[in-house]
This record gives structure tokens, sequence and C-alpha cells, in this order.
């Protein structure tokens, strides 16, 4: 907690991802939010309690995935992205031999008009905007490599059970999204394949 010269506080959270995920961001505020209002108004926090905690999600996870479940699941993704193959993306210039954590960030925006319309035509093709953008990545992707077994992972919640909507913890999972993209084939007719399978 941080006092400033005007009497005002900030409260300062620093949470490492590895124990929250984005989701847990919204419950945090909500409870930090709740607590706060009982204690300007001299009341006991009403939180529910939770049924589950993130310790019993992780031990039912550790529990369940292994022998045949395990197997089976490994399997499943070792047969569907067995024609997957790292992307050889063009450079401009040459990597060094021992590589670097260094990066940069590019940031920008979609105009108003652009954004309106790929809503639009995600809703015409029967798809979501990421849908669309993502289709849209996956066929950039191609034409810069040539190869048409395209993966993108993507983060998902995996809050599948009703029980750990409501606990903060790290439950993401990483879900690859493979296509097969035709370089016959249009970006209107990909895009409704695409739209159509998902």
């Amino acid at each position: 907690m941080l006092e400033r010269k005007d009497n005002t506080y900030v409260l300062l959270l620093v949470v490492h991802h590895i124990a929250s995920d984005g989701w847990s961001t919204g419950i945090l505020a909500r409870e930090f939010g709740a607590y706060y209002d009982s204690y300007i108004k001299e009341e006991i926090p009403d939180l529910p309690k939770l049924a589950v905690q993130y310790s019993d999600y992780s031990i039912w996870q550790r529990n369940y995935l292994q022998g045949d479940v395990l197997e089976s699941r490994l399997q499943y993704w070792v047969e569907s992205l067995q024609d997957v193959v790292p992307l050889e993306l063009p450079i401009d210039y040459a990597r060094p031999s021992i590589q670097s954590t260094r990066g940069d960030i590019h940031t920008f925006q979609i105009d108003k008009k652009a954004y309106k319309g790929l809503l639009k035509l995600s809703k015409q093709k029967g798809g979501t905007l990421f849908i669309t953008l993502l289709s849209a990545y996956k066929a950039l992707l191609y034409r810069y490599t040539g190869e048409p077994n395209v993966c993108v992972g993507t983060p998902i919640a995996n809050r599948v059970q009703s029980e750990i909507s409501k606990s903060i913890g790290f439950f993401v999972n990483t879900l690859p999204l493979y296509s097969y993209v035709d370089g016959e084939r249009s970006f209107d007719d990909f895009l409704t394949l695409i739209c159509n399978i998902i």
C-alpha cells in the first residue's frame, strides 16, 4: 500500500503468472471490491465459500491424467499434429547462433471502419472476430512460408468445470489450432471452411 501526498492510497499487487491467469484478475478485483466495500461499511464481507480450491483441481488433474487416459490423449494429439512442421519464416538478417531474449513490441490499432467490416464479415460467415483474424494470420503464414500445414497455439481458459469458475489460479492451457491452407482456395472460401469446422 502506497500513501500519496494528497492522503490517497494506491494498492499494488504483484502476482506471478504461474499463480494466476487473466480470468482470475476479474475475480480478484471483485473480491477486493467486496472487501473494501465491507470495510467502509464496517461489515463482515459476505463472499461465497468455494466448493473447490485450486489445489483440489491440481490433485484431480494429476490423478485423472495418467495411465490409459493420458495415453489416449497423447495419441490423439500425436495423430492430429503428425503433418505439422516448424514454419521456416523468411528473415531480414542472419540470427546469431546463440539465441537472445531481446525483443521488441510493435503495437497498432485497427481503425473503426475496418473493425466494423471485420465484424460484419465474421457474422456473415457464422464465425467470430477471433476466427476471422486467426484465418487471416494463417493465410499470411502460408503466404510467407509456402507451408500448407499451419498450426497456431492459442491460450484457452480451461475452466470446463463450473466448480472452478470462481477460483483464482492458473488454469490456462494452450490449444493447437491446425488448418490445411490450400493455396488454390480464395481467402473467402478458406474462412467459410474454417467457420464451418468450428
